[in-house]
């Protein structure tokens, strides 16, 4: 492979620490590739081989089975590359690990005793070891994402934090003349008051107030469900449709926060483009599980509401069938004896005439059956079989 091509991301890459790289780099990748979603988690276990150990920067455990993987920002040339990959065809070939993934970025050199490492493990294991090239605008985003993440780093981008500093410091400095040219009791009396909490901090306060709501409604709901009294399916829409209003609020919010953080940092109308649906990503992967309750209890809602709605179409079926009944003449008597024997059809009493005679029958049948209904009651009373005198 040739030397890196010089461009954004070598810029922006360039005032970082060596020691500092990997990590961004790390960082970054799990949340662009979702790596923790799909069941990876930071630095394996240690693994040796013909007495080299080594770590790697992603395992994955799922039905004893084990992945890994290997992440590289820069250069590929070194005795540690070169350990890692031939580790990496010793616990390949004794099934110590079931798959690895090597990530380098596009256009980054490679050595070429590392190229022929490399070539040989897609050559004898290509079902179970890839190497998944970057591409450079891509390794931009991702070094952007991992920046982020970076503790102490408040914005999105290289720069903005700087730039964030600056305007506060000025703003200190505006406040402080204001001060000094104000009266002392005005000075006394806005020191005593607590300092305006910033837009940030106000969508973090909605945030976590919409989480812990979300989590006392999901304990509300299985406890509820656990008693065998469950909300009805009014209450349920209510609560899921004002807390689905909160979330999409704290949306909005964001994505114009963010976007506002981007374009003060000095980038273009398309990077801005580019960047925000990988922010968002990102901020969907923090509150997944808030966003999972609330899934959950619309889709409780909407149970609640199908079983309501059989219910009341049952109940209007019993309605309708009680009326029919009425207009044929039937008593309740004889209703019961229908509903004994079984679904019976119902004349429709527009189409059927029903004469005296019919009635007449209908009404001896349940008088016979309420007569054998009490004979074979007093019969068990005297501990007599049914037939016998």
């Amino acid at each position: 492979m040739g030397e890196a091509m010089p461009d954004g991301y070598d810029r922006d890459r360039e005032k970082v620490e060596n020691n500092i790289r990997g990590r961004v780099f790390e960082n970054g990748c799990d949340r662009f590739f979702r790596d923790r979603e799909n069941g990876y988690v930071k630095q394996s276990r240690g693994y040796e081989s013909g007495g080299q150990k080594i770590e790697f920067d992603k395992e994955k455990d799922e039905r004893e089975r084990t992945s890994t993987i290997e992440e590289k920002s820069g250069r590929m040339e070194g005795r540690k590359d070169r350990k890692q990959l031939e580790v990496v065809r010793d616990l390949l070939a004794r099934e110590e690990i079931e798959h690895h993934t090597l990530r380098s970025v596009e256009g980054e050199f490679i050595a070429k005793d590392v190229q022929k490492l490399i070539d040989g493990l897609k050559r004898d294991f290509p079902d179970r070891f890839a190497h998944q090239v970057i591409s450079r605008s891509d390794a931009q985003r991702i070094w952007a994402i991992g920046l982020q993440l970076e503790r102490g780093q408040q914005l999105e981008l290289p720069g903005v934090g700087e730039k964030a500093r600056e305007q506060r410091a000025r703003q200190n400095a505006q406040a402080k003349e204001r001060e000094s040219r104000g009266p002392a009791k005005q000075v006394q009396a806005r020191d005593k008051q607590p300092p305006a909490r910033t837009p940030q901090q106000l969508l973090a306060d909605k945030k976590q107030a919409l989480a812990k709501e979300v989590a006392g409604q999901t304990r509300r709901l299985a406890e509820a469900q656990e008693r065998g009294n469950p909300i009805p399916a009014k209450e349920l829409r209510q609560t899921h449709n004002n807390l689905f209003q909160q979330l999409h609020i704290i949306r909005e919010t964001e994505n114009a926060q963010a976007r506002q953080a981007l374009e003060s940092a000095g980038l273009t109308r398309d990077q801005v483009q580019q960047m925000d649906p990988i922010l968002r990503a990102n901020r969907e992967a923090t509150r997944a599980e808030t966003v999972r309750g609330i899934d959950a209890i619309g889709a409780t809602a909407r149970e609640a509401e199908r079983v309501a709605e059989q219910r009341a179409s049952e109940a209007a079926n019993r309605e309708q069938t009680r009326e029919r009944n009425h207009a044929l003449g039937l008593t309740p008597e004889v209703t019961h004896v229908l509903n004994l024997s079984g679904p019976q059809p119902i004349p429709d009493p527009d189409r059927t005439t029903i004469t005296p005679a019919d009635l007449a029958r209908r009404e001896r049948g349940a008088h016979e059956a309420r007569q054998r209904d009490e004979r074979a009651r007093q019969e068990r009373i005297h501990g007599r079989n049914p037939g016998t005198t």
